[in-house]
């Protein structure tokens, strides 16, 4: 699989829309378990970074950053 960059970030190929459906149509993966996959996939589909690319210090584009539950009911987000 050859890498080639464009702007900051590697891609590893393209990935069309046919091939993101493709992929997520037969996944069995439940809402947990495939989201961070799911949307890393959108990110090459689309050709834009993933947080990891985009800033590797998570300072402002990252999985779940100050996401925390206090209780049940609706998430409690901090700065």
């Amino acid at each position: 699989m050859a890498l080639y960059f464009k702007g900051r970030h590697a891609l590893s190929g393209s990935f069309s829309v046919d091939d993101f459906i493709r992929k997520w149509r037969r996944a069995e993966l439940n809402e947990r378990s495939g989201a961070q996959q799911h949307f890393l996939d959108l990110c090459r589909m689309l050709d834009e970074p993933s947080p990891a690319e985009a800033g590797p210090a998570g300072a402002f584009y990252c999985f779940e950053r100050g996401a925390t539950k206090a209780s049940g009911g609706k998430p409690v987000f901090s700065p």
